[in-house]
């Protein structure tokens, strides 16, 4: 049951997503009508579809050539923007409803033996309908067309013209050789992921094909679909070329506009213009350049017929005078198709079903955040490209595509599949119905390269009346010998291991019309595909491309219409022959190659319009405080696992386990042990519940020296934080739930595999990277579908991993900047460290995702989880005499509380904390404790030692020409980014605090052969200029003198900076208190550059950032070093060893990776603290679970490592105690 508040919610949501837009001045607002049609253009364009809009898009790019553009249907359904929705779409008013003649070998179970054909009838045409699957086929079908004799058509050729579009979402693909990123056409994943979908992959795995990249360098293998869909809903080329050049002042786009014919001079054979109706008035329209026929395989070939081009007797017998005699429009029509409605059965809730789609929880998740079963991709989950027996083994030109969809005819309570697909009422009453809505996944197979031919002709010469489409569908039998092949390959994966292990069979029952046929065997398939064919939409051909020599072409390798001038064809229907998969994608390659040809042939040059204006109104104000409202508000409801926990109110005098500390390690540690039912935990925490604020990545630096941050200082430093006041750095710390990772920048890396097998190595047993890689996955769910499920990532744990939704072309140019540089683009994360990486992040759904969120709001009402918040711990208790802690005392809102531990206590306050609360409670060294006033009740002379933490050059500036930074005041701060954020979380506002890119490279000083880098560069889209002075100024400590004179001459100039430091740092620190009070913050020293080696590599590291800053990936920006001298390094040589030495120790800042306080080790190690298992030597019952206790800093950032830590230190605890 739902309350009115979050029906409310949802409501607002909806709204906010459906009227977003829909504004005058948004680019993705609606297309207006035109409402004056000119009696002249330069250009007609006929059909607004897949090709069309491209190419109305790039003519118009030309303020001076005037374009109209025609569109028998209207603009784009609601509906259709959903894309598990795709399919509704079909056989309603939106669609042509195109039926094929009635088939001889195909088709034989539907009424009549006709095949539905779907085309989209609306702006965007089949791109506004069709199921999104962005593919681009195979580089030997362009190569062969090119040998064909179409010259220009050759992979190498059109793979320009696929980039020029792309505007790809993943940031392991985007900006690569076979990908692109800021084109105008959105590419990505689908949002949500079934365990189904990681079976496909894994299944074909098992099979020996690869899991890539099918849009790559090869497309043989598996993967995960990719999509035309930007922020979890369809993007159509209505969407991505058309509503962004809407407003421009030269294109006018007519929609309801039903062509008639081309208006064809029959003695000059020139096309002059076109003839159309809408609303019933008869519009003729000249065209002074061209007319570019862009209406489909189906009707671009009906209406050159129309217009007396085409087959001479045919049109006489139509009772159309020919103009040109061309036997060949209509005919070369080939198809995709494929056996529809196999079905396998399985025994987990995994399918997609109406009634896990239908219902408020998975609307409000979609509307606001996208990531629920709505945005898969039309209910395809993954794509496969496999070889027949047929197929040349070597050759990577696969002849066999399979869509595999986590659900089945079934799963729609037979309200759209059904109709769609065109059963019988016989065959799904006795074939479907008895399993209706059970779990179930589907597989499409087709063979890719069919042999058959149909044709389009004309059905009369009414213009309304729909053409005869014959697709001969199998007529050549090799077709359906291959699909038979791809059927059995479809079995095999069925039966490997990764899918049964769910269960997983097939649907056993004969397939009606089939029950005599031998089950199983080619003939019992033969009959079904031939019952069940279904057509993917792909026709291609009926207006083929070809070179003078070939008598059949209609259209010349400029797509210029053969025998009429001034006449062009662009769409699927030039094609030679069928791409190898799906058609959208090379069809927006087409449009695009056939603008660049028309600007050829005209000699225009071509010029960006300029965008529309920014100003919002007040019903986008209204939209931005309802999207603000709910997404703040619906994570705060007591049904929702992201509910805020609520303080507790009765604490008890004894539990089983005391947690101190609510951090990154001690909230998952209280996560798993309340997983026993049996065991009582209390959690104490410091700090309140997380801020607001913090929610926002990019705004990670806001939160420092607030009431959120412990606000550390460290002592004065000899060597670093010169330029600081008092040469004291800030060293923040999160005082709240979450802990540090509630205040942090998010990024997730692991560090090293040579860091954990050197703790194994010096004697902590369990703790090499085999031993601790299962605990980094067991915590990890992350999104990236090309890593989730993998060796080296996990899926479905709490803590949500991911990339920023957003990318500046910044962040394109570091990484091309260091693959110059000879790194390569890698998951850093993965099997290599060494190479430059798109940051990943601990973010959920564009927000912060804390161990807070991930690990304690899940599980914030289990009965023996207690958290007491704002609670001050003044002491272990530790009885003195048998060296056993009992239990903790603090003081929380003005009151002292002793609680006992029956088992144990777990001390996981950090680096800093946990060594003060230590000697606070008489552990430490014991003439330090005396000192301090403090009776000793154990002299251990290490704790607080062993400090050491990453601290790097802050502040560099590399000021660039181009308008790609993220500056708060004029780029952040307004009304469109906050509005986009909220509802879809796309913006500069989900940049790990603004941190795009991160890489490990070596010095000259590192083992040039081993995988151990020895620096780590941490790249930002901004620098400390780019926040108007409000913020990250006062985060990095800078004196006024400093601010003044350096930064402010340049401040929110465009730049980028980048922070480098070196990863294994031999100086070594301490932690002392400075009184017995536990309301006096500690002595913090870290020692920063006392052995010189440390500042050495550093200085390596910053020559290393320059030579990437003079790569040609950021000097096409204009990048340069900001030059002036830095305050109080004006007397060393510029750009020496000596001056970088100086920078750094005026500039130098901590990366907060403070390690090493309690350091861990065996017994042979006097400087150990804790042991393997973490308990304290020489106190039992006491254990310490934080960065504290690692020998030494991993090679990263420290937050993945501490959670790591929490999830071992739980397995350690649960096997001393059960």
């Amino acid at each position: 049951m739902y309350n009115a508040k979050q029906i409310g919610l949802a409501l607002a949501s909806v709204l906010s997503w459906l009227l977003f837009s829909d504004t005058p001045n948004d680019p993705e607002g609606y297309v207006q009508d035109a409402s004056n049609i000119r009696t002249e253009y330069d250009f007609v364009i006929i059909g607004a579809g897949s090709a069309g809009a491209v190419i109305a898009n790039r003519l118009s790019e030309n303020a001076d050539w005037n374009i109209l553009l025609l569109e028998a249907g209207g603009d784009e359904s609601i509906v259709g923007q959903i894309p598990a929705n795709a399919f509704a779409l079909q056989l309603t008013n939106v669609d042509w409803q195109y039926e094929t003649q009635p088939q001889d070998n195909a088709c034989q179970s539907y009424k009549d033996k006709r095949c539905n054909w779907p085309r989209g009838k609306m702006l965007g045409g089949s791109s506004s309908i069709n199921s999104m699957l962005y593919v681009r086929g195979n580089k030997r079908d362009y190569d062969k067309w090119k040998n064909d004799g179409n010259i220009g058509w050759g992979y190498d050729d059109v793979l320009p013209y696929f980039l020029k579009s792309e505007d790809n979402q993943n940031p392991f693909l985007a900006g690569t050789k076979y990908h692109n990123k800021g084109g105008l056409l959105t590419v990505g994943e689908s949002g949500f992921r079934t365990p189904l979908g990681t079976a496909f992959i894994q299944g074909g795995v098992e099979m020996g094909y690869e899991h890539r990249d099918y849009n790559g360098e090869f497309q043989t293998g598996f993967g995960f679909a990719q999509g035309t869909v930007r922020r979890g809903s369809r993007c159509s080329t209505s969407k991505a070329f058309l509503r962004p050049a809407r407003n421009r002042k030269n294109l006018h786009v007519s929609m309801h506009s039903r062509v008639s014919k081309i208006l064809i001079d029959p003695d000059t054979k020139v096309a002059t213009g076109v003839r159309f109706e809408k609303h019933g008035q008869i519009y003729v329209v000249q065209a002074t350049k061209e007319v570019v026929l862009s209406a489909g395989a189906i009707a671009s070939p009906q209406i050159l017929m129309l217009s007396g081009v085409g087959p001479a007797a045919h049109l006489t017998e139509k009772g159309i005078t020919p103009i040109l005699d061309q036997p060949y429009v209509g005919e070369n029509l080939n198809d995709h198709v494929g056996l529809i409605g196999i079905v396998f059965l399985i025994d987990k809730p995994f399918s997609l079903l109406t009634t896990r789609l239908m219902n408020l929880p998975t609307l409000l998740n979609y509307a606001l955040f996208r990531g629920t079963p709505l945005s898969m991709i039309s209910g395809v989950e993954g794509l496969a490209f496999v070889k027949s027996k047929y197929a040349d083994d070597d050759d990577d030109w696969p002849d066999v595509q399979l869509h595999f969809g986590p659900g089945s005819d079934i799963s729609d309570d037979g309200a759209t599949n059904r109709r769609i697909h065109g059963y019988t009422d016989e065959v799904w009453n006795e074939y479907y119905k008895p399993i209706l809505n059970r779990d179930s996944w589907t597989i499409l197979p087709l063979f890719l390269r069919p042999k058959s031919r149909g044709t389009i002709l004309l059905n009369s010469k009414d213009p309304y009346d729909k053409p005869l489409i014959n697709p001969n569908y199998f007529s050549d039998p090799d077709d359906l010998k291959i699909t038979v092949e791809s059927v059995k390959i479809a079995l095999a994966l069925s039966k490997t291991d990764a899918l049964q292990k769910l269960g997983s069979r097939l649907y056993d029952k004969p397939f009606p019309g089939c029950e005599n046929q031998p089950l199983w065997t080619d003939a019992y398939w033969e009959c079904w595909i031939k019952s069940a064919s279904f057509t993917l939409g792909h026709s291609v051909g009926t207006c083929k491309m070809g070179p003078d020599s070939d008598p059949t072409a209609v259209v010349t390798p400029e797509l210029k219409f053969r025998g009429i001038e001034n006449l062009r064809v662009a769409d699927t229907s030039i094609m030679p022959s069928l791409p190898s998969g799906n058609t959208n994608a090379p069809t927006i390659m087409v449009g695009e190659k056939a603008s660049d040809l028309i600007k050829n042939t005209w000699k225009e040059a071509s010029v960006e319009s300029s965008r529309a204006d920014t100003m919002f109104l007040g019903r986008e104000f209204g939209l931005a405080l309802i999207s603000l409202i709910s997404g703040f508000l619906f994570s705060d409801n007591r049904s929702n696992p992201e509910g805020y926990v609520r303080d507790t109110s009765a604490i008890r005098s004894e539990y089983d386990f005391i947690i101190i500390g609510a951090g990154s390690a001690g909230a998952v540690i209280a996560n798993r042990l309340t997983e026993i039912d049996g065991w009582n935990v209390l959690l104490l925490e410091a700090g309140e519940d997380e801020s607001i604020t913090g929610q926002i990545p990019l705004f990670a630096a806001s939160l420092q020296l607030t009431d959120v941050d412990w606000q550390y200082k460290t002592e004065p430093q000899a060597n670093a934080c010169q330029g600081y006041v008092n040469q004291k750095c800030n060293w923040p710390r999160g005082k709240m739930l979450g802990g540090s990772s509630s205040i942090n920048y998010m990024l997730y890396v692991r560090g090293n595999k040579r860091d954990y097998n050197k703790w194994r190595d010096d004697g902590n047993t369990g703790w090499g990277y085999d031993d601790v890689l299962p605990y980094f996955l067991k915590s990890e769910d992350n999104q990236n579908p090309n890593l989730a499920g993998t060796k080296y990532h996990g899926k479905g744990g709490y803590l949500t991993v991911g990339e920023a939704a957003y990318r500046s072309p910044l962040s394109a140019a570091f990484i091309q900047g260091g693959v110059e540089m000879g790194y390569e683009n890698r998951d850093c994360n993965g099997e290599f460290q060494t190479g430059f990486m798109i940051p990943q992040g601990t973010v959920r759904r564009g927000r912060r995702c804390s161990t807070s969120k991930a690990f304690l709001r899940p599980v914030r009402h289990r009965r023996n989880l207690h958290i007491s918040k704002n609670s001050h711990v003044q002491k272990i208790i530790i009885d003195p005499i048998t060296k056993i802690a009992t239990g903790v005392e603090f003081e929380k809102q003005g009151r002292k509380y002793i609680v006992k531990a029956s088992k144990e206590v777990v001390l996981s306050a950090g680096s800093i904390a946990s060594p003060q609360i230590l000697m606070l409670s008489g552990v430490g060294p014991a003439a330090h404790l005396i000192e301090k006033g403090i009776t000793p009740i154990l002299d251990l002379q290490y704790v607080g030692e062993n400090l050491h933490d990453h601290v790097g050059l802050i502040g560099m500036v590399f000021l660039i020409d181009k308008p790609y930074s993220v500056i708060s005041a004029s780029r952040v701060m307004n009304l469109p980014v906050i509005l986009n954020y909220t509802l879809f979380g796309g913006t500069t506002m989900s940049l790990l605090g603004g941190v795009e890119g991160l890489a490990w490279v070596k010095s000259q000083y590192a083992n040039q052969v081993d995988d151990w880098p020895d620096i780590q560069l941490h790249f930002g889209s901004g620098s400390e200029i780019s926040d108007d002075g409000t913020a990250v100024r006062f985060a990095h400590g800078f004196t006024d003198d400093v601010w003044e004179q350096y930064y402010k001459p340049i401040l929110n100039k465009d730049s980028w900076t980048i922070f480098p430091l070196f990863l294994r740092p031999r100086s070594r620190g301490n932690i002392r208190l400075n009184s017995k009070d536990p309301y006096d913050k500690p002595l913090i020293n870290p020692n920063y550059f006392k052995d010189p080696y440390d500042l050495k590599i550093t200085i390596e590291a910053v020559k290393i950032s320059i030579a990437l800053s003079k790569t040609e990936a950021l000097k096409k920006m204009g990048s340069r070093l900001y030059d002036k001298p830095f305050p109080g390094c004006e007397g060393f040589q510029l750009w020496t060893d000596d001056y970088w030495g100086c920078w750094i120790k005026r500039s130098s800042f901590t990366l907060a990776h403070t390690v090493g306080t309690c350091k861990m080790g065996p017994d042979n190690d006097p400087t150990a603290v804790v042991d393997p298992q973490l308990r304290l030597r020489g106190i039992k019952n006491l254990r310490i679970a934080d960065t504290s206790i690692m020998p030494s800093v991993p090679s990263g950032n420290t937050n993945a490592p501490t959670i790591m830590v929490g999830e071992k230190a739980s397995d350690l605890i649960k096997q001393t105690w059960l």
